[in-house]
């Protein structure tokens, strides 16, 4: 088994930032920016049989083109009293993703709202903060093919191209303090994704589901786990 692949990536981006001090307490920013990516992405495995004749499969064959353009604004605040701050930001996205693959298209435009907080107290010699963000991203292309791709002998990956975009939410506390000049940090953290990519199935069963031309000639004497 063969298995060619071929991934391209063309990005463009940029980014305008304005500050404003209102005074020592009160300062903020605006973050205005466009970013480009174009990708390209192509699998395609060869089988042989045992005659050493090369089995196109068209179940291994993927040829995914993304096309992704996000305008972003984001908004900052900040506001630091003595040994007490508060950073509190949004984001707003408006993406542009076009998704082309073999009989296949699909467009979308949609539109994300990110924010993001940071609390922080210092005492003395000790530091807590708590800490929040949300993210939108646009999963790895090779999570869209629609075939087949492998992963390795025994193991064979299988995107969706009905795919949303993927939701990440994290918490983090901290507590830092020092001790005879030694900084101690703590923290617990947690981070939640919607929409992840979970796919993985046995070589077998592939197999055996779509019954591949000649596949199980080429196959013979190979083992799987």
């Amino acid at each position: 088994i063969n298995q060619d692949i071929r991934n391209k990536n063309k990005q463009i981006d940029f980014e305008l930032k304005y500050y404003y001090i209102l005074n020592t307490k009160h300062k903020f920013e605006i973050n205005i920016g466009n970013y480009f990516d174009h990708l390209t992405y192509f699998t395609n495995a060869h089988v042989k049989n045992r005659f050493l004749e090369v089995v196109n499969q068209p179940v291994y064959l993927n040829d995914v083109k993304l096309q992704l353009n996000k305008v972003f604004t984001k908004f900052n605040y900040v506001f630091e009293k003595n040994f007490f701050l508060i950073d509190a930001s949004l984001n707003v996205n408006r993406n542009s993703f076009i998704l082309n693959q073999t009989n296949y298209y699909r467009k979308a435009n949609p539109l994300f709202f990110n924010p993001e907080l940071l609390v922080s107290y210092a005492l003395k010699k000790h530091i807590f903060e708590v800490s929040y963000s949300e993210n939108s991203l646009f999963n790895d292309i090779s999570n869209y093919a629609n075939n087949y791709i492998l992963n390795n002998y025994n193991s064979v990956l299988k995107g969706d191209s009905e795919l949303n975009v993927k939701e990440n939410h994290w918490v983090k506390l901290d507590y830092v303090t020092w001790f005879k000049k030694i900084k101690n940090s703590f923290y617990f953290s947690y981070n939640l994704n919607k929409n992840p990519v979970q796919y993985d199935v046995n070589s077998v069963e592939v197999f055996q589901n779509y019954q591949l031309v000649n596949i199980h000639d080429a196959l013979e004497g190979v083992h799987f786990p």
